[in-house]
């Protein structure tokens, strides 16, 4: 499979997204060059620190005439989100596969904490972008990146909030103690680690607040309501 780089916005769009991302919200570059980078070496760090995502067959820097373009492993399946969705997944099943995504991010932010790489935090966490294929959950759709030097256990805080709150969607609860998501706290067997990213992701001040309070603004479900769920949810 060929994944290439195109410019996602106009020019001026492109500019100001590009502001935005390094001055206020931590991120890297998102320039076609700069999402190709970030992708490549996030793939990379991911597949050494045991995680399973696609396997890089080539990498094409950009030319004259082509975009630079990722050749990758291509992986057959349709995302964890909308297997869970589909009413003929079974429960245990769900809960099965949400544990183990689970343990899974665990293991991965140990690593990511412990060497201080922001890039083994994925920074648009959804199940949407774990693709459930026969025995495998692969993690896709790693182009977006926190900058070095970016606190790691509030990235992995805002991932764990991402996860959460797209299995939340899968569900018709109205609040963020529906079944799935005490699975993945439960899985996520390293409690105080877990409290540590949530807590950081929550954050304190008029910084957070304002953060909050735009995320409830912008969605019915939103992360912060995640992130007091984990803080709340008793895993045993």
């Amino acid at each position: 499979m060929e994944k290439c780089y195109f410019p996602r916005r106009g020019p001026l769009r492109e500019r100001l997204s590009e502001f935005s991302h390094r001055w206020f919200e931590g991120k890297r570059c998102a320039t076609p060059a700069g999402r190709f980078e970030t992708e490549a070496r996030s793939l990379d760090l991911w597949r050494k620190a045991g995680a399973d995502v696609p396997a890089i067959f080539e990498v094409r820097p950009p030319t004259d005439h082509s975009p630079p373009t990722l050749v990758m492993e291509y992986v057959a399946g349709r995302s964890l989100f909308w297997h869970l969705v589909d009413p003929e997944t079974s429960r245990p099943e769900a809960v099965e596969l949400v544990s183990a995504l689970a343990e899974s991010c665990r293991a991965r932010h140990a690593v990511a904490l412990r060497e201080r790489e922001p890039l083994l935090i994925h920074e648009h966490a959804t199940a949407k972008h774990v693709i459930f294929s026969g025995s495998r959950l692969v993690t896709i759709d790693l182009e977006g990146g926190y900058r070095q030097g970016y606190p790691v256990a509030v990235a992995a805080g805002w991932e764990v909030a991402g996860l959460l709150r797209s299995l939340w969607q899968t569900t018709d609860s109205p609040t963020p103690e529906h079944q799935l998501l005490r699975a993945f706290v439960r899985a996520y067997s390293d409690r105080q680690q877990l409290r540590h990213v949530a807590t950081a992701a929550y954050g304190r001040g008029v910084v957070a607040w304002a953060k909050r309070a735009a995320d409830g603004w912008r969605r019915t479900r939103p992360k912060h309501l995640a992130l007091a769920g984990v803080l709340a949810l008793d895993p045993s």
